[in-house]
């Protein structure tokens, strides 16, 4: 009897524990989202899927949650994949204000053993002073790992007491061998006297070394007080944002620390007019033999008297100019000094927010006969006066037309002036100086014409990052916008 009773009772205990089990695999296939078909992608497309939507996605940071918390959210087997991919957690922002000690430990930690992308902004908002700094721990967290940075942004009011990295960064003895990437932007000193910027061009910071630095930004008094090793850089941003300049023998030292440098951006300029200096043809020239693009903003003066004047590129390939304002007085475009023989490559111009005269026009075309690709941005209704020129002087068979080996015409484009783009673009093709691409940069979602350009049509929207070939968006890079 007990026999038959235990025996009842296992067969009791039986349909118990099948249930159990049942709804404890129940509740970890709801966890899991098991059922549904998403659950049978394999982790490493669900790992390339996340790296696409976290590209895609770019929110502000006002915008929370971010890409990565919100995948890691949704259930336990996305999350499990998204805290096992350091990659998703390499993008690091720490915000004045915005800020939790716990939160960017969380981010290091889960980011091993990849090399993290850092954006520190100690001002909590381009040109303000935060109410509210960032905590000391965390810059003592940030300190302690920034040997593994790889981008490394720092935007800064003031150099103040109360944010000491960028003083840990003067001191920092320890290589950063993962380092491709540092853009600073340092608006004010609250101390200057405690800053140098005597001798020569050498090294301010990360006097460790930085062996694979290719990307430098120096922007505000960061090209002052806070120069990185400039030997191995390939792409170097200075922007004049303070009215703090330099000599012209400043400028060129500084130049010739960079000897691998291929692309040169100078926003302002940067040349103190009030310091005298002596006529161009004086000056000691700047050679930049691996310069292959240009960008330039500032004064007619400094851009054609200095810049254009001094800087020898036997490799430049692309010259962008930005706010050149015309000064009738300049003499620089009627001087020998500029030639085709400094920049004996130069075949892509782009002007952005500006316009020349004919004269000057005239004088580009002799400068610079190579051009084969052309781009001018004007967001205005102004027509673009080079579409004149090229109409007229088809129309007067000169001869020596405007740029004869043009192909690629690259402008905004406004419906009001597709008649004259039409008779610009049949100009070149009467004077068998044909347009094969034209690129026409608009908002409108989708754009006819009826009848067709003789040349092919390329619709845009946004300009292409710079340099050409940089791989991944320079979120800092809107002086030239």
């Amino acid at each position: 009897m007990n026999a038959t009773s235990d025996g009842q009772q296992d067969a009791g205990l039986v349909p118990v524990a099948v249930k159990v089990r049942t709804s404890s695999a129940l509740t970890m296939a709801q966890m899991s989202n098991c059922p549904a078909p998403v659950s049978s992608i394999p982790n490493e497309l669900l790992i390339h899927i996340f790296d696409i939507g976290q590209t895609a996605s770019r929110q502000d940071e006002d915008e929370p949650p971010r890409f990565e918390v919100l995948v890691s959210h949704i259930n336990q087997r996305w999350r499990n994949v998204a805290l096992t991919t350091p990659t998703l957690w390499r993008r690091i922002d720490v915000i004045a204000g915005r800020c939790f000690v716990d939160e960017v430990a969380a981010y290091l930690k889960r980011s091993k053993p990849c090399p993290t992308d850092i954006r520190i902004d100690l001002a909590g908002g381009y040109f303000q002073r935060p109410s509210v700094p960032i905590p000391l721990p965390v810059i003592d967290l940030l300190a302690i790992n920034i040997s593994g940075c790889r981008r490394l942004t720092v935007i800064s009011g003031t150099d103040a007491a109360h944010m000491p990295l960028l003083a840990r960064l003067k001191s920092n003895a320890l290589p950063m061998p993962h380092l491709e990437h540092l853009s600073l932007s340092i608006n004010d000193l609250a101390q200057p006297g405690a800053h140098s910027d005597a001798g020569d061009f050498g090294a301010q910071i990360l006097l460790g070394g930085a062996p694979n630095l290719a990307f430098v930004r120096l922007r505000g008094l960061s090209a002052h007080f806070f120069r990185p090793p400039l030997s191995g850089v390939i792409t170097l941003h200075i922007d004049c944002t303070k009215i703090v300049q330099f000599h012209y023998s400043r400028v060129r030292d500084l130049l010739l620390h960079c000897p691998q440098l291929r692309n040169l951006s100078i926003f302002g300029s940067i040349i103190d007019p009030f310091k005298p200096h002596e006529p161009h043809a004086h000056l000691e020239p700047i050679h930049l033999p691996n310069l292959t693009s240009l960008r330039l903003c500032g004064t007619s003066t400094w851009v054609f008297d200095v810049a254009l004047a001094t800087i020898s590129a036997p490799r430049l390939r692309s010259l962008v100019l930005k706010d050149i304002i015309e000064n009738p007085r300049d003499a620089g475009w009627n001087t020998s000094s500029l030639g085709s023989s400094k920049f004996p490559m130069l075949v892509a111009l782009e002007f952005y927010d500006f316009e020349l005269t004919q004269p000057t026009y005239q004088r580009i075309f002799d400068v610079f006969p190579g051009i084969t690709t052309f781009s001018i941005f004007q967001y205005t209704s102004q027509e673009p006066f080079i579409l004149s020129l090229f109409i007229k002087a088809a129309q007067t068979l000169m001869i020596r037309q405007p740029w004869p080996a043009l192909h690629t015409l690259a402008l905004v484009y406004d419906v009001e002036q597709e008649d004259l783009v039409r008779a610009a673009v049949e100009a070149r093709k009467v004077v068998t100086h044909n347009f094969r691409l034209l690129r026409l940069f608009t908002s409108e979602v989708s754009v006819t014409f009826d009848p067709p350009f003789a040349s092919e049509v390329e619709i845009a929207t946004t300009v292409a990052v710079w340099p050409d070939g940089l791989g991944y968006p320079d979120e800092e890079d809107f002086l030239f916008e």
